[in-house]
């Protein structure tokens, strides 16, 4: 369920209620992180094929899912979570970096992906349209 990005179902949660449980929990706790990131992507930024519902372990579903981030972020900014400062916003919001893996094997093909994530996230970096302002975290490359 946690390929699947989305926020599932009562008795089948997938990724988006995963995260949203996290948090929660985290914002509860007094002295613990201050600050979050975002999952992890590998992946580009560009949607593909959905990868809602789909088990990679299946044969012939896709392995990957591209633009997950994107369809992930759909999904928690449909659910609500309480933020560090004890306020309620949606679980997207909660964020302040997202972060990204560069595997690439020259600096183009790295400031490729890096401008895929600023196009599709532009908002996020710009904190306009009510999003919260958030940074681009490249963690491998």
């Amino acid at each position: 369920p946690l390929f699947d990005p989305s926020a599932g179902s009562a008795g089948n949660p997938h990724a988006a209620t995963y995260w949203q449980d996290v948090i929660n929990k985290l914002a509860a706790k007094t002295g613990g992180p201050r600050q979050v990131v975002s999952p992890s992507m590998a992946q580009v930024a560009e949607p593909g094929a959905s990868c809602i519902g789909v088990d990679p372990s299946v044969a012939d579903n896709p392995k990957y899912c591209y633009g997950w981030l994107k369809a992930f972020k759909t999904a928690t900014l449909a659910l609500d979570c309480t933020d560090f400062q004890g306020k309620t916003t949606n679980c997207w919001d909660v964020i302040d970096a997202i972060q990204i893996h560069a595997y690439a094997r020259t600096a183009a093909e790295v400031k490729e992906k890096i401008k895929g994530y600023e196009t599709i996230f532009q908002e996020d970096f710009d904190g306009t349209n009510g999003r919260k302002k958030k940074t681009l975290w490249l963690t491998e490359v």
